[in-house]
């Protein structure tokens, strides 16, 4: 797993090209699988942050870990980060600024929401306002 996150776009050498990039995102499912408990998830996220890779190709990975460790601050902070960029995430940090009353960040965020994904997001807004 270490040299998987070495780097955002890894190089791997190819039998007969020279070299082949892959993309994170295509090993998120196995990291979410392995990141089950507290201790692998610490590490994981030690690596992540190390290798610079706090990316969006990592988002969802770094809310799991953020979940499994219980870290509000980084699963908000890294929510937000992502949020102008992936509608789920948008609609959860919605709902937690909702839980939390934090009207201001929730019309600021609802705002770009609706304007990114309004065919997703409008019952939602609807719904939530």
């Amino acid at each position: 797993v270490k040299q998987i996150i070495s780097r955002k776009n890894t190089k791997i050498k190819s039998l007969h090209e020279g070299y082949v990039k892959y993309n994170l995102k295509d090993f998120e499912q196995l990291f979410l699988a392995l990141i089950s408990n507290e201790n692998f998830a610490n590490d994981f996220l030690e690596l992540i942050n190390k290798n610079e890779i706090n990316t969006l190709e990592m988002a969802y990975v770094i809310l799991a870990i953020a979940e499994i460790i219980e870290n509000e601050e980084l699963w908000i902070r890294s929510a937000e980060k992502y949020s102008k960029y992936e509608f789920i995430i948008a609609e959860r940090l919605l709902l937690k600024y909702k839980q939390k009353r934090q009207d201001e960040n929730f019309y600021n965020l609802a705002k770009i929401a609706f304007e990114n994904w309004p065919e997703k997001f409008d019952y939602f807004l609807i719904k939530n306002f």
